[in-house]
């Protein structure tokens, strides 16, 4: 029976691996390895994984930080049902998953992919910013499966100008998502995620994450003429809520549309002013 390896990264988007029972699997940080984790905590070299022809066996490879399951620290392990593999520090959900469900999950990915393509057809026929933005924003709610979803756009020192999409985010100063995270999107004009905010060592001590408990939130920067104009913005308020490489490519698909978008109406413009000042010109 295959396995489901979710990797529980605090600070960043969580990734997904299937592990199959017709090969073994080295876990670490070094490049060498079939399942790499870009963690501090994680030996280079770091867990032996492996299915025996009956049960799936896990083997720390003599590392610095050792191996625990479900809290249990130990040598080695053997893996029967949903359980938590911690490398060091970090947490991985292993989940055994027979092949009708891994079967329903790749046709659901399929799904999943080809209706994003529909919608980021949708949102580029659109007539209207307007219409593109409102087009955007309900789909990613959607198939983000977040609480609470906006376009957020900035001014130049990185403020938040205006919110659409959450309905309590449109007044003036109403925002109360984690500008912490957003800062942190304009700063590197890349995505970026927490998964665990309760317990992430910058998000567990802003007012907003506090007050409101916010689990897992992520922002995916929209860039113009390579100036962060807007941020995509999402978060959950739900426990065991993860956001994933999947919802970083939505976003960032979005995000691109929107640029795409912008520029050509700022195009048209120029046009349309030189057209009009060439008619008063010319007569």
């Amino acid at each position: 029976m295959p396995i489901s390896c979710q990797i529980l990264f605090r600070d960043r988007f969580v990734p997904k691996v299937t592990l199959f029972e017709q090969r073994d699997y080295l876990f670490g940080r070094d490049s060498k390895c079939d399942v790499i984790l870009d963690h501090a905590d994680v030996s280079r070299c770091h867990a032996h994984v492996r299915f025996d022809g009956v049960h799936w066996q896990i083997n720390d490879l003599n590392s610095t930080n050792g191996i625990c399951l479900n809290g249990q620290r130990g040598n080695r392990f053997q893996l029967d049902t949903p359980m938590v593999l911690t490398l060091g520090s970090l947490d991985l959900q292993l989940t055994p998953i027979s092949h009708v469900e891994l079967t329903t999950d790749i046709n659901h990915a399929a799904w999943l992919r080809k209706r994003v393509q529909s919608a980021l057809i949708q949102c580029a026929n659109e007539k209207s910013i307007e219409g593109m933005l409102g087009s955007a924003q309900q789909t990613a709610n959607a198939l983000l499966g977040s609480d609470r979803a906006a376009l957020i756009f900035l001014d130049s020192n990185a403020s938040i100008l205006a919110c659409r999409g959450y309905p309590q985010w449109l007044m003036d100063e109403a925002f109360d998502g984690s500008t912490t995270l957003i800062k942190q999107a304009v700063k590197t004009a890349a995505p970026v995620a927490a998964n665990n905010a309760q317990t992430h060592h910058h998000l567990k001590y802003q007012p907003s994450v506090q007050r409101h408990r916010i689990k897992a939130a992520i922002a995916c920067p929209v860039i113009q003429a390579g100036q962060v104009i807007a941020v995509f913005y999402a978060d959950s308020l739900r426990d065991h809520h993860r956001f994933t490489q999947q919802d970083i490519d939505l976003l960032q698909a979005y995000a691109r549309q929107l640029s795409l978008h912008l520029a050509l109406r700022s195009i048209d413009e120029q046009f349309d002013q030189l057209e009009h000042r060439l008619h008063r010109h010319y007569g």
